[in-house]
Order: C-alpha cells, then structure tokens, then sequence
C-alpha cells in the first residue's frame, strides 16, 4: 500500500477508498451507531471518537496500520509513544544521550548566536518530549 492518500486527512472527509487501501479505509469508517450505546458510553463515546479519528487522520497509511484496531484514543496514543519512544528504559537512554549532548555542547566558530541557540533549543526540545526538562 502506498503512504499516499488522495482524498481524507481531516475528521469530516473520508479517505478515497482504493484497490490497495480497503483494510484502511474499512476501519477508519466503522463507529458504533448511536442506538447501540450503553448511558456509559453515550458520555464518554462522542469524546473519544473524535479522538480516535484525529489521531488516525494525523497519520501516514504505514503508521495507521499500529493503531487501526484501538478503539480508544488512549490506546491509539500508547501504541503510538510505545512505536516512537520505546519502553522506560530506551528512554531513559535517549535521554542519556540527549543530556550527554547537552553538556558537551559548544559554540562552533563558525556558528552564529541564532545557530547555536538553535542547537540547543533542538536538544531541550527533545529532552521535554521524552519527560524531562533540561534545566
């Protein structure tokens, strides 16, 4: 399948259902009807499928295929950290490296003032994304 989707992309326009996108486009199209809702979900389902397709309209088809049987945002959203951050440990390694960079940080002389603030903004962004701020 390729990572390309002629149509779709937002939460009120369908992707173009394909020859080759089908289990694609067959999921991001199913959602309970309202008369099949328990009180529980009625107050917490219109929340979450908005979610969900958000979520799955801010991917790529190869991502799509990680979350496509989630029915819950926050399963969608773990699977997704879990993809691209790894476990607690790989993190706390990417966050070893990303400290290591940090402190051995230095001004190049050919750089300018914006670049290297640049640099170092870059790296503190990647500190706070995995959890912990560089202070």
């Amino acid at each position: 399948m390729e990572d390309r989707i002629e149509e779709g992309g937002s939460t009120i326009r369908p992707p173009l259902l394909t020859e080759s996108n089908y289990d694609y486009w067959k999921t991001r199209r199913s959602v309970k009807s309202e008369d099949q809702w328990t009180a529980a979900e009625s107050t917490t389902s219109t929340a979450n499928i908005k979610a969900v397709s958000i979520i799955q309209c801010a991917v790529r088809p190869s991502v799509f295929k990680i979350i496509q049987n989630f029915e819950t945002a926050k399963k969608s959203w773990d699977a997704l950290q879990l993809t691209y951050e790894g476990t607690k440990s790989v993190r706390q390694s990417k966050l070893h490296l990303i400290s290591t960079r940090f402190e051995t940080l230095t001004m190049k002389d050919d750089e300018t003032i914006a670049d290297f603030e640049k640099n170092l903004r870059y790296i503190a962004n990647e500190s706070i994304a995995l959890g912990e701020e560089i202070s």
